[in-house]
């Protein structure tokens, strides 16, 4: 496999005309080959970064989890692959997320990401909600 990336990985910074496509499944593969894969069973990469938005191709192995705490702004995931369970901890909400499924909710909402299977999630935060 060639490295589509190295460590350390700078984003995209979006700014002026900047424009780049990413592989993702190419990505997902060489996420996997990660230590922090191996080891803790989930490995993230923020492949762009701007004032609006943050985006972040992420890899959880069946069985592990991430929590987020409190996201500064509204978040959109999307299952590109595997299976997960979202749970919001304020909300009380649990839903089942298979391929091609989105879910998108608002800034400050506390979740917990459980794979079910080996899962590939892109992951979408907007703009930090100013106080």
């Amino acid at each position: 496999m060639t490295d589509l990336y190295t460590r350390p990985w700078t984003p995209l910074e979006l700014v002026g005309r900047a424009i780049e496509s990413f592989d993702l499944a190419a990505l997902a593969e060489q996420l996997r080959d990660e230590e922090a894969y191996r080891t803790h069973g989930r490995c993230g990469l923020t492949l762009a970064r701007g004032e609006h938005l943050t985006m972040v191709l992420t890899v959880v192995k069946a069985g592990k989890s991430v929590d987020v705490q409190r996201p500064p702004g509204p978040v959109t995931i999307l299952l590109l692959d595997g299976r997960t369970t979202l749970e919001t901890h304020d909300v009380g909400r649990r839903l089942d997320l298979t391929p091609w499924t989105a879910v998108a909710f608002a800034p400050a909402v506390a979740h917990r990401i459980e794979a079910q299977m080996d899962s590939t999630l892109l992951i979408v935060i907007g703009e930090k909600v100013r106080d």
